[in-house]
């Protein structure tokens, strides 16, 4: 296996990750009682969110030249959002972790 295979396999593995979350959200939503539309109504706005924070913190750090501070408040993002996912419970929980 040559190192550019090393590099897409691991490419790949990280894009599994992503776009699992994306893809099933509407299943799992309409499984706790929504249906279909109203399931796509609620998963969109995260999703909405995460796309502009993603074009804010870009800009941010293509404007002044800054990486490793953006790079350390996504972190604390996800660090924030990581408790979240794993110790929710109740519906309304579930969808918040969303």
């Amino acid at each position: 296996m040559h190192l550019c295979d090393c590099i897409l396999l691991a490419d790949h593995s990280a894009r599994w990750v992503d776009h699992t979350p994306a893809t099933f959200t509407v299943l799992m939503m309409s499984g706790m009682g929504y249906s279909v539309g109203a399931a796509q109504c609620l998963v969109a706005p995260p999703f909405a969110f995460a796309g502009i924070l993603m074009y804010c913190t870009a800009w941010v750090g293509d404007k002044y030249h800054l990486r490793g501070p953006i790079l350390i408040f996504n972190s604390i993002v996800s660090l924030i959002g990581l408790p979240i996912v794993v110790s929710t419970y109740l519906c309304l929980q579930e969808f918040v972790r969303v």
